[in-house]
Protein backbone atom coordinates (compact mmCIF):
# COMPACT_ATOMS: atom_id res chain seq x y z
CA UNK A 1 0.00 0.00 0.00
CA UNK A 2 1.24 3.46 -0.92
CA UNK A 3 -0.28 6.76 0.72
CA UNK A 4 0.99 9.94 -0.83
CA UNK A 5 3.45 11.12 -3.36
CA UNK A 6 6.51 9.15 -2.31
CA UNK A 7 8.52 8.24 -5.56
CA UNK A 8 10.09 4.81 -5.92
CA UNK A 9 13.48 4.59 -4.58
CA UNK A 10 16.18 4.52 -7.49
CA UNK A 11 17.65 1.67 -5.60
CA UNK A 12 16.04 -0.78 -3.65
CA UNK A 13 17.87 -1.65 -0.46
CA UNK A 14 16.63 -5.46 0.76
CA UNK A 15 17.86 -6.79 4.07
CA UNK A 16 18.59 -10.58 4.31
CA UNK A 17 18.08 -12.22 8.01
CA UNK A 18 18.50 -15.72 8.33
CA UNK A 19 20.87 -17.93 9.37
CA UNK A 20 24.47 -18.20 7.79
CA UNK A 21 23.81 -20.72 4.66
CA UNK A 22 20.46 -19.19 3.81
CA UNK A 23 21.91 -15.86 3.73
CA UNK A 24 25.12 -17.14 1.28
CA UNK A 25 22.58 -18.39 -0.92
CA UNK A 26 20.45 -15.95 -1.29
CA UNK A 27 23.47 -13.14 -1.72
CA UNK A 28 25.08 -15.15 -4.38
CA UNK A 29 21.63 -16.58 -6.51
CA UNK A 30 22.06 -13.50 -8.61
CA UNK A 31 19.92 -11.54 -8.49
CA UNK A 32 22.24 -8.50 -6.87
CA UNK A 33 26.01 -8.48 -6.10
CA UNK A 34 26.78 -8.06 -2.27
CA UNK A 35 27.08 -4.90 -1.11
CA UNK A 36 26.67 -3.46 -4.74
CA UNK A 37 23.96 -2.04 -6.82
CA UNK A 38 23.53 -4.59 -9.77
CA UNK A 39 22.41 -3.12 -13.63
CA UNK A 40 18.88 -4.15 -13.32
CA UNK A 41 17.60 -6.54 -16.29
CA UNK A 42 14.38 -5.80 -15.76
CA UNK A 43 11.86 -3.27 -14.83
CA UNK A 44 11.67 -1.48 -11.02
CA UNK A 45 14.56 0.03 -9.35
CA UNK A 46 17.99 -1.73 -8.87
CA UNK A 47 18.15 -4.25 -6.09
CA UNK A 48 21.28 -4.51 -3.21
CA UNK A 49 21.35 -7.04 -0.95
CA UNK A 50 22.47 -6.29 2.62
CA UNK A 51 23.13 -9.70 4.74
CA UNK A 52 22.15 -9.99 8.19
CA UNK A 53 23.31 -13.82 9.43
CA UNK A 54 22.49 -14.83 12.95
CA UNK A 55 23.08 -17.97 15.11
CA UNK A 56 19.63 -18.16 16.47
CA UNK A 57 15.95 -16.58 15.52
CA UNK A 58 15.86 -14.75 18.45
CA UNK A 59 18.41 -12.66 17.04
CA UNK A 60 16.38 -11.29 14.20
CA UNK A 61 14.93 -8.21 16.31
CA UNK A 62 18.53 -7.13 16.88
CA UNK A 63 19.85 -7.72 13.43
CA UNK A 64 16.80 -5.45 12.16
CA UNK A 65 18.01 -2.58 14.30
CA UNK A 66 21.38 -2.43 13.80
CA UNK A 67 20.74 -2.06 9.63
CA UNK A 68 18.47 0.40 10.69
CA UNK A 69 16.96 2.65 8.07
CA UNK A 70 18.89 2.39 5.29
CA UNK A 71 17.05 -0.90 4.58
CA UNK A 72 13.58 -0.53 2.32
CA UNK A 73 12.43 -3.68 2.85
CA UNK A 74 13.54 -7.31 4.93
CA UNK A 75 13.28 -10.62 3.41
CA UNK A 76 13.49 -13.56 6.48
CA UNK A 77 14.76 -16.89 6.45
CA UNK A 78 11.32 -18.23 7.23
CA UNK A 79 8.31 -17.08 9.38
CA UNK A 80 9.76 -17.39 12.81
CA UNK A 81 12.12 -14.79 12.63
CA UNK A 82 9.76 -12.51 11.27
CA UNK A 83 7.20 -13.15 13.81
CA UNK A 84 9.78 -12.76 16.50
CA UNK A 85 10.83 -9.13 14.58
CA UNK A 86 7.20 -8.51 14.49
CA UNK A 87 6.42 -9.29 18.12
CA UNK A 88 9.68 -7.12 18.91
CA UNK A 89 8.02 -3.90 17.30
CA UNK A 90 11.22 -3.30 15.58
CA UNK A 91 10.07 -3.37 11.66
CA UNK A 92 9.25 0.16 10.02
CA UNK A 93 9.00 -1.08 6.44
CA UNK A 94 7.86 -3.68 4.65
CA UNK A 95 9.41 -7.22 5.43
CA UNK A 96 8.03 -10.37 4.03
CA UNK A 97 9.80 -14.16 4.86
CA UNK A 98 11.60 -17.10 1.89
CA UNK A 99 8.14 -19.46 1.52
CA UNK A 100 8.81 -22.73 2.39
CA UNK A 101 5.45 -24.50 1.41
CA UNK A 102 5.49 -26.16 -1.97
CA UNK A 103 8.84 -26.60 -3.41
CA UNK A 104 10.69 -26.80 -0.22
CA UNK A 105 8.31 -28.88 1.35
CA UNK A 106 7.94 -31.16 -1.48
CA UNK A 107 11.42 -31.47 -1.96
CA UNK A 108 12.30 -32.63 1.84
CA UNK A 109 9.11 -35.67 1.42
CA UNK A 110 10.65 -36.08 -1.90
CA UNK A 111 14.47 -36.68 -0.10
CA UNK A 112 12.91 -38.66 2.84
CA UNK A 113 11.28 -40.92 0.64
CA UNK A 114 14.20 -41.74 -1.58
CA UNK A 115 16.23 -42.00 1.40
CA UNK A 116 14.21 -45.19 2.33
CA UNK A 117 15.19 -45.07 6.20
CA UNK A 118 11.40 -43.30 7.39
CA UNK A 119 8.56 -44.51 7.64
CA UNK A 120 6.19 -41.51 6.45
CA UNK A 121 2.83 -42.73 8.15
CA UNK A 122 3.67 -40.99 10.86
CA UNK A 123 5.60 -37.52 10.70
CA UNK A 124 5.66 -34.23 12.65
CA UNK A 125 5.84 -30.83 11.32
CA UNK A 126 6.91 -27.28 12.44
CA UNK A 127 5.80 -23.50 11.54
CA UNK A 128 4.00 -24.78 8.34
CA UNK A 129 0.40 -25.12 7.98
CA UNK A 130 -1.50 -28.68 8.06
CA UNK A 131 -3.49 -27.69 4.94
CA UNK A 132 -0.28 -27.05 3.14
CA UNK A 133 1.17 -30.15 4.78
CA UNK A 134 -1.96 -32.63 4.21
CA UNK A 135 -2.15 -31.53 0.35
CA UNK A 136 1.57 -32.08 -0.53
CA UNK A 137 1.22 -35.38 0.96
CA UNK A 138 -1.90 -35.92 -1.03
CA UNK A 139 -0.20 -34.55 -4.31
CA UNK A 140 3.20 -36.89 -3.96
CA UNK A 141 0.91 -40.29 -3.51
CA UNK A 142 2.65 -40.68 0.15
CA UNK A 143 0.24 -42.47 2.61
CA UNK A 144 0.31 -40.60 5.87
CA UNK A 145 -1.93 -41.94 8.77
CA UNK A 146 -0.59 -39.39 11.35
CA UNK A 147 0.28 -36.04 10.71
CA UNK A 148 1.01 -33.81 13.48
CA UNK A 149 1.64 -30.31 12.92
CA UNK A 150 2.33 -27.13 14.94
CA UNK A 151 1.84 -24.55 13.30
CA UNK A 152 2.49 -21.12 14.94
CA UNK A 153 6.11 -19.76 15.00
CA UNK A 154 7.66 -20.11 18.51
CA UNK A 155 11.29 -20.54 19.77
CA UNK A 156 13.49 -23.76 19.03
CA UNK A 157 13.35 -25.15 22.29
CA UNK A 158 9.49 -25.60 21.94
CA UNK A 159 9.57 -26.40 18.69
CA UNK A 160 12.33 -29.28 19.36
CA UNK A 161 10.00 -30.01 22.50
CA UNK A 162 6.88 -30.87 20.22
CA UNK A 163 8.92 -33.11 18.36
CA UNK A 164 10.77 -34.84 20.27
CA UNK A 165 7.82 -35.38 23.06
CA UNK A 166 5.61 -37.18 19.80
CA UNK A 167 9.09 -39.32 18.73
CA UNK A 168 9.38 -40.96 22.16
CA UNK A 169 6.16 -41.62 22.59
CA UNK A 170 6.02 -43.61 19.48
CA UNK A 171 3.53 -41.29 17.49
CA UNK A 172 6.60 -40.29 14.80
CA UNK A 173 9.24 -41.88 13.11
CA UNK A 174 10.60 -38.52 11.44
CA UNK A 175 10.21 -34.91 12.15
CA UNK A 176 10.44 -32.28 9.60
CA UNK A 177 11.54 -29.14 10.56
CA UNK A 178 11.78 -25.61 9.32
CA UNK A 179 14.54 -24.20 11.46
CA UNK A 180 18.26 -25.21 11.63
CA UNK A 181 18.30 -24.94 15.23
CA UNK A 182 15.55 -27.44 15.80
CA UNK A 183 17.37 -29.60 13.53
CA UNK A 184 20.66 -29.37 15.88
CA UNK A 185 18.64 -30.03 19.01
CA UNK A 186 16.39 -32.88 17.07
CA UNK A 187 19.61 -34.48 15.95
CA UNK A 188 21.48 -34.22 19.68
CA UNK A 189 18.34 -36.04 21.26
CA UNK A 190 18.40 -38.86 18.50
CA UNK A 191 15.73 -38.23 16.66
CA UNK A 192 15.24 -38.67 13.31
CA UNK A 193 15.15 -35.75 11.13
CA UNK A 194 14.78 -33.70 7.93
CA UNK A 195 15.39 -29.95 7.16
CA UNK A 196 12.68 -27.82 4.90
CA UNK A 197 14.78 -25.53 2.84
CA UNK A 198 14.32 -23.00 0.56
CA UNK A 199 14.24 -24.31 -3.00
CA UNK A 200 15.47 -21.79 -5.78
CA UNK A 201 11.66 -21.07 -6.79
CA UNK A 202 11.15 -20.62 -3.79
CA UNK A 203 13.04 -17.36 -3.77
CA UNK A 204 12.08 -15.90 -7.31
CA UNK A 205 10.50 -12.50 -7.59
CA UNK A 206 7.23 -13.27 -9.24
CA UNK A 207 4.90 -13.94 -6.41
CA UNK A 208 3.42 -11.10 -4.44
CA UNK A 209 1.57 -11.07 -1.54
CA UNK A 210 -0.72 -8.44 -0.79
CA UNK A 211 -2.73 -7.86 2.65
CA UNK A 212 -6.58 -6.48 2.72
CA UNK A 213 -9.14 -6.64 4.28
CA UNK A 214 -12.71 -9.21 3.68
CA UNK A 215 -15.07 -6.76 2.76
CA UNK A 216 -12.51 -5.19 0.09
CA UNK A 217 -11.68 -7.97 -1.59
CA UNK A 218 -15.33 -9.48 -1.68
CA UNK A 219 -15.80 -6.01 -3.90
CA UNK A 220 -13.23 -6.05 -6.14
CA UNK A 221 -14.14 -10.04 -6.74
CA UNK A 222 -18.00 -9.73 -7.24
CA UNK A 223 -18.41 -11.91 -3.79
CA UNK A 224 -15.15 -14.03 -4.79
CA UNK A 225 -16.62 -15.32 -7.76
CA UNK A 226 -13.80 -13.30 -10.39
CA UNK A 227 -10.38 -13.54 -9.04
CA UNK A 228 -8.86 -9.79 -8.84
CA UNK A 229 -6.26 -8.62 -11.02
CA UNK A 230 -6.10 -11.35 -13.69
CA UNK A 231 -8.40 -9.74 -16.77
CA UNK A 232 -6.85 -6.43 -16.42
CA UNK A 233 -3.29 -7.62 -16.30
CA UNK A 234 -4.40 -10.56 -19.63
CA UNK A 235 -5.75 -7.12 -21.32
CA UNK A 236 -3.78 -4.37 -20.45
CA UNK A 237 0.04 -5.80 -19.85
CA UNK A 238 -0.72 -9.30 -21.78
CA UNK A 239 0.49 -11.31 -19.07
CA UNK A 240 -1.75 -14.51 -17.10
CA UNK A 241 -1.59 -13.70 -13.54
CA UNK A 242 -2.53 -16.27 -11.36
CA UNK A 243 -4.23 -15.16 -7.85
CA UNK A 244 -4.89 -17.37 -5.33
CA UNK A 245 -6.95 -15.32 -2.20
CA UNK A 246 -6.98 -16.59 1.60
CA UNK A 247 -9.14 -15.74 4.78
CA UNK A 248 -7.59 -15.89 8.20
CA UNK A 249 -8.10 -15.24 12.02
CA UNK A 250 -4.64 -14.10 11.44
CA UNK A 251 -2.43 -12.82 8.83
CA UNK A 252 0.12 -15.56 8.89
CA UNK A 253 -3.28 -18.17 8.60
CA UNK A 254 -4.49 -16.07 5.65
CA UNK A 255 -1.36 -15.99 3.84
CA UNK A 256 -1.34 -19.71 4.47
CA UNK A 257 -4.27 -20.08 2.84
CA UNK A 258 -3.48 -17.90 0.38
CA UNK A 259 -0.86 -19.98 -0.93
CA UNK A 260 -2.77 -23.12 -0.65
CA UNK A 261 -5.28 -21.67 -2.94
CA UNK A 262 -2.59 -20.91 -5.15
CA UNK A 263 -0.95 -24.28 -5.08
CA UNK A 264 -4.40 -25.38 -5.56
CA UNK A 265 -4.80 -23.46 -9.23
CA UNK A 266 -1.11 -24.98 -10.46
CA UNK A 267 -2.39 -28.16 -10.28
CA UNK A 268 -6.60 -28.10 -11.22
CA UNK A 269 -7.16 -24.80 -12.12
CA UNK A 270 -10.17 -23.24 -11.58
CA UNK A 271 -11.67 -26.86 -10.19
CA UNK A 272 -11.97 -25.55 -6.30
CA UNK A 273 -12.01 -21.81 -6.72
CA UNK A 274 -9.49 -19.52 -6.20
CA UNK A 275 -10.18 -18.33 -2.84
CA UNK A 276 -10.00 -20.18 0.81
CA UNK A 277 -11.98 -19.70 3.92
CA UNK A 278 -10.92 -19.83 7.34
CA UNK A 279 -10.92 -23.42 7.44
CA UNK A 280 -8.98 -24.19 4.42
CA UNK A 281 -12.07 -24.83 2.06
CA UNK A 282 -13.46 -23.04 -1.15
CA UNK A 283 -15.62 -20.13 -0.59
CA UNK A 284 -17.47 -20.25 -3.80
CA UNK A 285 -16.87 -22.93 -6.72
CA UNK A 286 -14.49 -21.16 -9.02
CA UNK A 287 -16.04 -19.66 -12.42
CA UNK A 288 -14.41 -22.41 -14.69
CA UNK A 289 -15.60 -24.83 -13.01
CA UNK A 290 -19.63 -23.61 -13.07
CA UNK A 291 -19.08 -23.51 -16.58
CA UNK A 292 -17.71 -27.10 -16.99
CA UNK A 293 -19.86 -28.65 -14.04
CA UNK A 294 -21.74 -31.96 -15.18
CA UNK A 295 -25.48 -31.02 -16.13
CA UNK A 296 -26.74 -33.94 -13.79
CA UNK A 297 -27.81 -33.70 -10.25
CA UNK A 298 -25.77 -32.33 -7.97
CA UNK A 299 -24.32 -34.71 -5.26
CA UNK A 300 -25.09 -32.62 -2.53
CA UNK A 301 -28.92 -32.84 -2.98
CA UNK A 302 -29.14 -35.83 -1.36
CA UNK A 303 -27.54 -33.66 1.67
CA UNK A 304 -29.24 -30.87 1.53
CA UNK A 305 -32.35 -33.26 1.20
CA UNK A 306 -31.63 -34.60 4.31
CA UNK A 307 -30.76 -31.77 6.41
CA UNK A 308 -34.20 -30.29 5.26
CA UNK A 309 -36.39 -32.68 6.32
CA UNK A 310 -34.99 -32.43 9.56
CA UNK A 311 -34.74 -29.01 10.03
CA UNK A 312 -37.39 -26.98 11.37
CA UNK A 313 -40.32 -25.17 9.40
CA UNK A 314 -39.20 -21.71 10.17
CA UNK A 315 -37.76 -20.54 7.08
CA UNK A 316 -34.45 -19.43 8.77
CA UNK A 317 -32.65 -22.61 7.55
CA UNK A 318 -29.37 -21.86 9.22
CA UNK A 319 -27.13 -24.32 10.48
CA UNK A 320 -23.57 -24.77 11.91
CA UNK A 321 -21.23 -27.62 11.29
CA UNK A 322 -22.13 -28.97 15.00
CA UNK A 323 -26.08 -28.83 13.98
CA UNK A 324 -25.92 -30.44 11.13
CA UNK A 325 -23.82 -32.88 12.22
CA UNK A 326 -26.17 -33.65 14.99
CA UNK A 327 -28.86 -33.85 12.74
CA UNK A 328 -27.27 -35.95 9.53
CA UNK A 329 -25.56 -38.24 12.55
CA UNK A 330 -22.14 -37.42 11.70
CA UNK A 331 -18.80 -35.95 13.57
CA UNK A 332 -18.69 -32.24 13.35
CA UNK A 333 -15.45 -32.39 10.69
CA UNK A 334 -17.59 -34.51 8.66
CA UNK A 335 -20.66 -32.52 8.63
CA UNK A 336 -17.83 -29.12 7.58
CA UNK A 337 -17.32 -31.41 5.01
CA UNK A 338 -20.30 -31.76 3.64
CA UNK A 339 -21.57 -28.22 4.30
CA UNK A 340 -18.18 -27.44 2.10
CA UNK A 341 -20.04 -29.61 -0.42
CA UNK A 342 -22.91 -28.18 -0.30
CA UNK A 343 -21.46 -24.43 -0.93
CA UNK A 344 -19.53 -25.65 -3.91
CA UNK A 345 -22.76 -26.79 -5.93
CA UNK A 346 -24.72 -23.43 -4.93
CA UNK A 347 -26.64 -25.40 -2.35
CA UNK A 348 -25.63 -23.35 0.63
CA UNK A 349 -23.92 -19.78 1.31
CA UNK A 350 -21.32 -19.08 4.08
CA UNK A 351 -22.53 -16.41 6.23
CA UNK A 352 -20.57 -13.96 7.78
CA UNK A 353 -19.14 -15.74 11.44
CA UNK A 354 -20.53 -14.05 14.62
CA UNK A 355 -18.25 -12.42 17.00
CA UNK A 356 -19.23 -13.09 20.80
CA UNK A 357 -17.52 -12.15 23.81
CA UNK A 358 -16.31 -15.80 24.14
CA UNK A 359 -12.74 -16.43 23.46
CA UNK A 360 -12.11 -19.29 21.08
CA UNK A 361 -12.83 -19.78 17.02
CA UNK A 362 -15.97 -18.10 16.50
CA UNK A 363 -18.72 -20.52 14.80
CA UNK A 364 -19.10 -20.54 11.07
CA UNK A 365 -22.57 -20.85 9.94
CA UNK A 366 -24.35 -21.57 6.76
CA UNK A 367 -27.97 -20.69 4.76
CA UNK A 368 -28.72 -23.75 2.81
CA UNK A 369 -30.89 -23.54 0.20
CA UNK A 370 -33.57 -25.30 0.63
CA UNK A 371 -35.24 -23.72 -2.47
CA UNK A 372 -33.38 -25.96 -4.61
CA UNK A 373 -35.18 -29.00 -3.42
CA UNK A 374 -38.49 -27.39 -5.26
CA UNK A 375 -36.79 -27.19 -8.80
CA UNK A 376 -36.37 -29.78 -10.88
CA UNK A 377 -32.76 -30.90 -11.84
CA UNK A 378 -31.94 -28.82 -15.33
Amino acid sequence: MMTGQRQPPAELTIGVVGPHDLVERVMLSGAATPGQAPSATGPGPARRLVAAAYRGEQEAPDKVLRLGPAIDVFLFACPVPLEYARRAGVLRVPATCVPLSGSALFAALLRARADGRHDLSGVSVDVLSRGDVEDAFNELGIPAGDIHVREDPVGAAALAAFHERLWRRGQTSVAFTCLESVADRLTAAGVPTCIIRPTGSAMGDHTFLVTATRGSLSGATDGFRVPPFSDRARSELGIAVEVGVGLGRTAQEAEAHARAALARSHAAPGARGFALDREGYALVPAPRALATAPAGRPKGLETLSRLAGKLPDDGAHVVDAETAGRLLGVTPRTARRLLHTLVEEGLAWPLPPTRTPQPGRPRQFYRVITEKLARPSQ
